[in-house]
């Protein structure tokens, strides 16, 4: 009896024994593991601060500036409104007839873009400019767009306004002053532009907790279609260089790129909503547009 029971102690000691050094086989092996899920990360943020270091020291987001445009054309006339019939500015069949025809905004166009710190410490953006600038006479003379009512933009993130006429010889970052509506005294819509928008420079601190800041990008022009890309000039530690800044892909176009049709006198067709404001109807020949002027102080 007493050897029976001594072997019951026995394997339970035994198997007490075992089961304490599987578990702790078990716990190394966990340890182990987490140990090298540690490294993996530690490795990867490392890589990561690395790249960020030697990459730009800014990422550029594009974003939805408050300024909703008004103005659309399309460079041939259309007959058919299609999807345009029954959806309203907003709508994914609004916006798929709008690619469909090669919508285009005119006389002014305006986009947002973010822009981060990537690099430790301060990083200055100092300036802006055009690169790239291609303008020809407008094509855009087939079918205008009013589009219907959608009310203002709302409150969003408090933006640096930068200014661009695409007409001057060398458009430069201006600062708005303000805008006249319609029929205060020429009948057009009158922006007024100052000087530089980058009076003062603007600073973002970079690492793992870093500044951003919104910037909406207006962009005018006359009688010109404009296409063009934005480069910001930034320092950040000893090195000062110019960094493309990529716009939205509105209207169809991803190509990082912006674009604005030039004004004209007349269009073959015009597109406005319904009194209802339902759907929208096409009409003959004529312009819908008040022409947008821009009167620039010195820069």
């Amino acid at each position: 009896m007493v050897a029976t029971i001594g072997g019951i102690l026995g394997g339970i000691s035994y198997f007490t024994t075992w089961s304490q050094q599987e578990r702790s086989v078990k716990a190394g092996e966990d340890s182990g593991k987490a140990d090298a899920a540690d490294n993996a990360r530690a490795e990867q943020e490392e890589r990561e601060r690395k790249e960020r270091a030697e990459g730009p020291p800014i990422r550029s987001t594009p974003g939805s500036p408050d300024y909703l445009a008004s103005r659309f054309a399309f460079p041939s006339r259309t007959t058919d409104l299609g999807d345009g019939a029954h959806s309203r500015y907003g709508d994914e069949q609004y916006a798929n007839w709008f690619a469909t025809n090669n919508a285009e905004e005119v006389g002014i166009s305006v986009y947002r873009v973010t822009i981060a710190g990537l690099h430790e410490g301060t990083m200055v953006v100092q300036n802006m400019r055009l690169s790239d600038v291609r303008c020809t006479p407008t094509k855009y003379t087939g079918t205008a767009v009013v589009p219907n009512p959608i009310g203002d933009g709302g409150e969003g993130a408090e933006a640096v306004d930068v200014a661009f006429d695409l007409s001057a010889a060398v458009p430069k970052p201006r600062e708005i002053l303000g805008r006249t509506e319609a029929g205060a005294t020429s009948g057009n819509e009158v922006w007024k532009l100052g000087g530089s928008a980058f009076h003062e420079a603007i600073y973002l601190e970079g690492g793992e907790k870093f500044d951003a800041r919104a910037f909406d990008l207006y962009f005018f022009t006359g009688t010109n279609d404009c296409t063009f890309g934005v480069e910001a000039n930034v320092t950040s530690e000893n090195k000062d260089d110019w960094y493309p800044i990529k716009l939205s892909g509105k209207l169809g176009k991803p190509d990082g790129r912006g674009s604005v049709a030039g004004q004209t006198q007349r269009y073959e067709s015009v597109v406005a909503p319904t009194e209802d404001t339902l759907g929208n109807e096409l009409r003959g020949p004529g312009n819908p547009f008040t022409a947008v002027e821009v009167k620039k102080s010195g820069f």
